[in-house]
């Protein structure tokens, strides 16, 4: 299984409907009706960095995993989820809903994340400069909003 091809999926910004973010317990939902136009869903607080966040939804379409960890929900502990930890969910055109959930930290400093592919979880070292450049700054909630 660490042979498998890295490519966690693929779909193109124009397919994306949708972002929700969870983080600590909070959830935020961004909004897309056209190229380079996001807004707050209804209820979500924040601010929008419109090309910031359709580049982060582009480099989500376009996930490849840098390592290949583990698959299955048994080691998520070891791994560091926790279940109101940090999960990127793309709600697709077509109704699809694709998530990304982010744990703990491997000793190379990669962020841990784990994602359904054909139906069963697999835990691999998410992309440093895609979680770094796009993930954290623009896709989750700060500790300072309420």
């Amino acid at each position: 299984w660490q042979l498998r091809h890295r490519r966690v999926w693929k779909f193109t910004t124009n397919d994306v409907a949708r972002i929700t973010i969870r983080d600590r317990g909070k959830t935020r939902e961004i909004v897309r009706s056209g190229p380079a136009s996001w807004q707050l869903a209804p209820g979500s607080q924040g601010i929008i960095v419109t090309f910031a966040i359709e580049e982060a939804a582009y480099q989500l379409g376009e996930l490849t995993a840098a390592n290949w960890v583990a698959r299955g929900d048994a080691e998520r502990d070891r791994y560091g989820f926790k279940p109101e930890g940090h999960k990127v969910t793309v709600e697709l055109t077509d109704g699809r809903k694709l998530s990304v959930e982010f744990g703990g930290v491997a000793p190379s400093a990669i962020p841990y994340a784990t994602a359904l592919i054909d139906d069963e979880p697999w835990i691999f070292e998410f992309p440093p400069i895609v979680y770094y450049k796009s993930v954290l700054p623009y896709l989750t909630i700060p500790a300072n909003v309420p």
